[in-house]
This record gives structure tokens, sequence and C-alpha cells, in this order.
């Protein structure tokens, strides 16, 4: 577990991630970078959920429980080349069309997302995408409650322990995808994957070594090692509790091959995660989270 002092850092940390500031009294301010973010129309407690994760390779929509069961999976298609912003509303519009009971909609994407806003490029998207608010065109287009977040922080909120200290989160598909949370808390928009680049890479368009095409071109062992050195350099940097790996490459990790140390906090979470994150986001920010996590397997 953290150590008080550090705990104290944590929990400063992420309060300046949200925007909130301290005066020199220790008294709760707001500073002068920190804005509101827009209205959002509440979330229901008890309506099933769209769940929606624009991925590098597919895009994947499930109709969740508001427990966090995958009640149905409505599709599995390829993530067209450069998707746009309106392109991927048409793909979430004719989901919803298909699921006219689901009154949540929680979409996972693969980069930052901060007051529902898109702040930069991302690798599978158009140049659109930047500074483009999803969650307002969203709930204007479905007239229903949408959250946006990272798609590591939504796997996160679904493999997280509770109350187990420092855990992270490392989703294992096209590129790294990371995720960090303190005492039930996720540090929103932590990427972590240039720890484990290599020094010589030119460039951020640089295929990460843990990419999963990285592994079909050089083979499993070869990769396993890459996975196992990464794991050793975040553990040495972060000291999680913790460690969960998400996405379609995790099953292809060999636990055995990993050092003594690491290999009791690492888990593989099964393909749950997503549908059990959204479900936990909902409960969260209606007041409801009675959830018991676990490790989804």
């Amino acid at each position: 577990m953290m150590p008080p002092l550090f705990r104290g850092a944590a929990t400063r940390s992420l309060e300046l991630m949200k925007g909130v500031r301290r005066d020199r009294g220790g008294n709760r301010t707001v500073g002068e970078a920190a804005t509101a973010p827009p209205a959002r129309l509440k979330l229901s407690a008890t309506a099933p959920i769209l769940c929606v994760d624009l991925g590098g390779s597919f895009v994947k929509g499930y109709l969740v429980s508001p427990e966090g069961t995958r009640l149905q999976t409505l599709a599995t298609l390829p993530t067209p080349a450069g998707i746009t912003p309106d392109g991927f509303l048409g793909i979430v519009s004719n989901l919803v069309k298909q699921v006219p009971s689901a009154g949540n909609v929680v979409v996972a994407l693969p980069t930052r997302v901060k007051d529902g806003m898109v702040p930069e490029s991302m690798n599978v998207g158009s140049a659109d995408w930047v500074g483009y608010p999803i969650e307002a065109q969203l709930e204007q287009l479905l007239g229903r409650p949408v959250r946006a977040l990272k798609d590591a922080d939504l796997h996160m909120l679904g493999a997280a322990e509770t109350n187990r200290g420092v855990q992270l989160l490392l989703s294992l598909g096209t590129g790294l995808g990371t995720s960090m949370m303190v005492h039930d808390e996720v540090l929103p928009n932590v990427e972590l994957a240039s720890l484990v680049m290599p020094k010589s890479a030119p460039s951020a368009e640089t295929e990460h070594p843990l990419d999963g095409a990285v592994r079909m071109r050089v083979g499993d062992p070869e990769w396993n090692r890459s996975i196992a050195r990464a794991l050793e350099t975040f553990d040495a940097a972060l000291r999680p509790d913790y460690i969960h790996l998400s996405g379609g490459s995790a099953r292809h990790v060999d636990l055995e091959g990993l050092s003594a140390d690491v290999r009791p906090k690492v888990s593989i979470v099964g393909n749950g995660v997503a549908a059990r994150g959204a479900a936990r986001l909902v409960a969260r920010e209606s007041g409801q989270d009675t959830f018991t996590m676990g490790r989804p397997r």
C-alpha cells in the first residue's frame, strides 16, 4: 500500500488534474485556468447502457445492464481509415436505433477526452477530431445522456480492485493505452507509453514495441520479452499494487515469463471489462456505485 506521505501527494495530484485549487490555508478554490465543464444530460441509474468502443482496428458496440452484464453484442465493425467525427456519430446513431431501450450512452476513444471534448489528434481518425465536442454533439443527436472518455480509463473502471492503493492498467492492442487509479479514483488521461518507448525512436509516430502488429511480425517470444521489460520499468517507476492487462493482445502475454516481483501483481482482464467499466461509470455518477470490484478474467 502507498505510504501516508505519498498518499497525500497523490491526492493533491488528482485534485490538480481535476482543476481543484487550494489557497495558502488549504481551502478549496477555483484557479484561473479551471473552467466549468458544459452542462450535460443526467444519467439514469436504472436504464441499460449502450457502450461503444472506438478502437484502432474495430468499432465495438454492446448493450450493457446497469449491473455491468453484457446483454447483447450489437456490432464489431472494422474501423474506417481516417474515421471522422461525423462518421462515428453515424455509427453510434445506427446502434441506438437497434436498442431503443438504452437510456445512457458511453463511448470510449483511443485518445484523451477532457470536458466532453477531444483536445488532440488520434492515430485512427481524421484531423477533424481536434477540439471536437463529442459528448455535446452525440447528446444533441441522440437525445440521451452521453459520456466519453479515454478507452484505457474505461477499462480501468471495469478492472479495478476496490480500496487497493495504486493500480496500473495497460491496454495492449493497436499501440499501448495506459490508465492509473489511486485509491478508487482514476487519474484521467494519463499517458505513460513513452516510458517504455526505445530512446532511438525517431518520432511519436513510430510503431510502439508492444503494439499487436509488432507481435504478429516478430512472434510471441520476442514480443513477450518486450512486455516483461516494460512491466519491470513501470513497476520500478510507479510501484503499483496491481497491474491489469486488457485489450486484444493481452491474452498472448506469458505470465510465467515475468519476474517473481512483478508476476503476483499482474492479471489479464476479460472481454467484459469495457461493459463493466461503462456500468460503473454510470453508477458512480448516479451515486449508486455499490459494485464490489474484483478481477474479471
